[in-house]
């Protein structure tokens, strides 16, 4: 770890990592000037730049919530489970056959269930939108686009199922709703703070209304991957193997901002694109697509707020990678991994992400690792 302090006004700031570019930088340094801070800011190794706070930050407040270092994902993350079926299993036959059912039958980046899907969760719908709420029930068990996965991995003795979804577009609506709202409030009480780093007094309506609303969508988003996973399963057991047990069923987010205790003081911490990293907690750090993935183990590293990255994060922009890449990189990247690749998912080419080994090894006080798992074959939204 190293510490920048930009100057005697601004707070701290904790860095795990290197490879930050200067928009990165001035990203973090511009967290670090804002009066809500307590402490320090964190930034993680796979930090880069994001919309309004940075992608990989992780801050805590006394007396604010900031909705854009929450993110428009709210309680995107991740669950993994190892089953009891043997790696040589995953012959490239039947990875391809799960691939294929899975593109079949879920769901994927703007797509919806054609019909309702059960929750108790929705009787307590937090906007007043009819609409909406009936999207939400129909994106139950579905794969968001962009970054988020499906992939059959191997520790090289059991195969895993590895998931990565949020809460879909009632998250995304939240999130921009509420960013809105912190703009407008930063105008109106003339807050001076930047627009993208507005935030809304926790005893304020508005704030409360939003705190509401996060914690509603990160129930969704559990609820989305744990109905998405129940249904791979049944595919995996269809594709692979009809009877397996399920060994372990790990499960974080990484989108979100709670309640918890840092230096002797009940804080609101803010993970952006990082994740949770307790002591002896378990935690799931993906690489890019076609990469290793890693389940660790948390070191509670206070420095961090106890937290740690939640991925490999971009070298570069999704334009920039459509522009630099063609169809012929992206297959040589991903030689060995059974996916179904299309021209318009380059901007996910693993070339366009940092190094997860260099992420993992600038991250060595914040977690150890337990498993490594080899990429067999991937689906993405």
């Amino acid at each position: 770890m190293q510490i920048k302090q930009f100057s005697k006004d601004a707070a701290p700031l904790h860095i795990w990592g290197s490879a930050f570019d200067q928009g990165t930088l001035d990203q973090l340094e511009a967290l670090t000037r804002m009066p809500y801070i307590f402490d320090h800011v964190a930034a993680m190794p796979d930090a880069h730049v994001g919309i309004g706070a940075t992608i990989g930050s992780v801050f805590a407040t006394r007396n604010a919530v900031v909705p854009s270092a929450v993110g428009v994902d709210i309680g995107c993350g991740m669950r993994a489970v190892r089953t009891s079926l043997p790696a040589e299993a995953g012959t490239q036959h039947l990875l391809q056959r799960f691939v294929d059912l899975v593109y079949s039958r879920i769901p994927l980046g703007f797509e919806s269930h054609s019909n309702s899907r059960d929750w108790n969760g929705l009787k307590h719908f937090p906007l007043a939108d009819k609409e909406l709420r009936k999207k939400a029930a129909m994106q139950l068990g579905t794969l968001g686009g962009g970054n988020h996965f499906v992939e059959v991995q191997s520790d090289g003795q059991c195969l895993w199922l590895m998931i990565h979804t949020g809460s879909r577009h009632i998250g995304l609506q939240i999130a921009e709703r509420s960013i809105r709202e912190a703009k407008k409030y930063n105008t109106h009480y003339k807050m001076g703070l930047p627009p993208d780093l507005s935030c809304l007094p926790l005893d304020s309506s508005e704030g409360q209304e939003y705190m509401e609303a996060m914690n509603w969508a990160l129930d969704y988003a559990r609820e989305n991957r744990r109905q998405l996973m129940e249904e791979l399963l049944d595919i995996f057991r269809e594709a692979i193997a009809p009877s397996f047990d399920e060994l372990e069923d790990i499960e974080i987010n990484h989108n979100f901002a709670a309640f918890e205790e840092h230096f002797s003081k009940r804080v609101l911490v803010h993970r952006k694109g990082a994740t949770r990293a307790y002591t002896g907690e378990y935690g799931i750090i993906p690489g890019s697509m076609g990469a290793v993935s890693y389940i660790t183990r948390g070191k509670g590293n206070p420095d961090s707020f106890m937290s740690s990255s939640h991925g490999a994060g971009r070298a570069m922009g999704r334009r920039e990678a459509q522009k630099r890449f063609g169809m012929d990189d992206f297959k040589r990247s991903m030689k060995g991994v059974v996916a179904n690749l299309r021209k318009n998912m380059i901007d996910e080419i693993p070339l366009a992400y940092k190094n997860i080994d260099e992420v993992m090894k600038a991250q060595e006080d914040l977690v150890e690792i337990v498993y490594m798992l080899h990429p067999l074959a991937s689906v993405k939204g």
